[in-house]
């Protein structure tokens, strides 16, 4: 887990452990966060059947299914070319309605949710509204303005944010990234977003200009 997400997954995850995580969550923050990772780590969370305080034991039945790909339970959306796919979101719910096979918990993750159409939204909300028991929808975005109203105001929204500009460079250093403050700046101090720039050999530099 990357240290600016630690404080969020910790809240996020002491309320799923006290049973007391809303059944939809949508995690919105610009790109380069990390929210793609901070969801998986609470979906391995509730899914888990050991957890060890606020983090998923890594060694039960769920633990080692989910790590090999193979959890009955572990459900992920992405998009199809441009957009979700209402067949995609029904097939998800109806993946959902099935009883957990271990834990107690299902749980799926709509990946890029800015991507829905109409109709793939409206598919969406009557499973946002009356969710079966030990169901959890995690949607991430980075756009969460392109969001129906119906979808924004049944799911709890949780921001994810860039760290302070020294925590992200400290972290980039950690990484042996050579990046400066502007560039960092320059990358809406998102510091994945400004790992993936500097190791770019193909991208453009001050130096091309001048």
């Amino acid at each position: 887990m990357y240290p600016w997400l630690q404080n969020t997954y910790q809240g996020l995850a002491q309320r799923a452990i006290a049973y007391r995580l809303h059944h939809g969550i949508l995690l919105h923050g610009p790109q380069g966060l990390g929210k793609t990772e901070l969801a998986e780590k609470l979906a391995a969370l509730l899914l888990c059947q050991r957890p060890a305080a606020t983090e998923p034991c890594g060694a039960c039945q769920a633990c080692l299914l989910r790590v090999a790909g193979n959890h009955p339970d572990w459900h992920q959306i992405r998009r199809e070319k441009t957009q979700i796919s209402v067949d995609q979101i029904r097939d998800g719910i109806q993946k959902l309605s099935k009883t957990a096979q271990l834990s107690g918990n299902k749980v799926l993750i709509i990946h890029e949710a800015e991507c829905f159409n109409q109709a793939s939204a409206n598919a969406l909300l009557k499973t946002l509204e009356e969710p079966t028991r030990g169901t959890y929808i995690l949607l991430i975005t980075h756009a969460a303005n392109r969001l129906l109203p119906t979808i924004l105001s049944r799911c709890e929204k949780q921001p994810v944010t860039p760290p302070p500009l020294a925590e992200g460079l400290a972290w980039l250093a950690s990484q042996q990234v050579n990046c400066d403050e502007q560039t960092l700046a320059l990358c809406a101090n998102a510091p994945l977003r400004a790992k993936a720039w500097c190791e770019d050999e193909k991208r453009l530099r001050y130096d091309d200009f001048a």
